[in-house]
């Protein structure tokens, strides 16, 4: 018996590859990028970037993770467009919501590792996000270069920290919206180590 030919209509530009359709990643999204990210309108390159990220996200089958702390650090700084973009997400049914508890020990060890007490106060300030990553094997994006910084340092004293990917979607954008076209795949590049 004779199989019918069948072929895929070519993607157009921006449409996500079949590597990311095949191997969707789950995200951790910082307040910092919901509330940076603007409408189709938005001039602003830090505006236009985080939308890119956002848009990325839902269209090239990526989920989100959310907790309780993440959606009440949203609502207090989201955009107009943040918050459309979230509801979209429901409606294609790509939010989680792990339950992900705080980790005293791994807070301990950033505490200790990170030995000026402000730094240590501005890199636990984060933690939540690291948290729900490292709960669901999750990608951070957030615009927060100061803590990426910060618990990067802490990362040579701290194992887990060693496997969190952190993006800024402003800072990065070239690099991170190739990455998320191809899958958002481990990249040892973008790990916190």
């Amino acid at each position: 018996m004779r199989r019918a030919h069948t072929s895929t209509p070519p993607r157009s530009a921006g449409e996500p590859s079949s590597v990311a359709t095949r191997h969707p990643q789950s995200f951790v999204i910082d307040a910092s990028v919901v509330r940076a990210a603007g409408g189709e309108e938005a001039s602003f390159p830090a505006s236009k970037h985080c939308r890119d990220l956002l848009k990325a996200v839902l269209s090239i089958c990526h989920r989100i993770v959310l907790t309780q702390e993440v959606m009440d650090e949203w609502k207090a700084n989201w955009s107009r467009f943040g918050r459309k973009w979230l509801t979209s997400m429901y409606a294609r049914k790509k939010v989680g919501w792990p339950s992900v508890a705080a980790n005293p020990a791994l807070r301990r060890a950033v505490q200790e590792a990170l030995t000026d007490p402000g730094d240590a106060d501005e890199a636990l300030a984060d933690m939540h996000l690291v948290e729900a990553a490292l709960a669901v094997g999750a990608r951070i994006a957030s615009r927060d270069d100061r803590a990426k910084g910060l618990l990067k340092k802490a990362a040579g004293d701290v194992a887990a920290l060693r496997t969190v990917i952190w993006v800024n979607p402003d800072t990065q954008a070239a690099e991170v919206e190739a990455w998320l076209l191809n899958g958002a795949p481990d990249d040892a590049r973008l790990r916190l180590c």
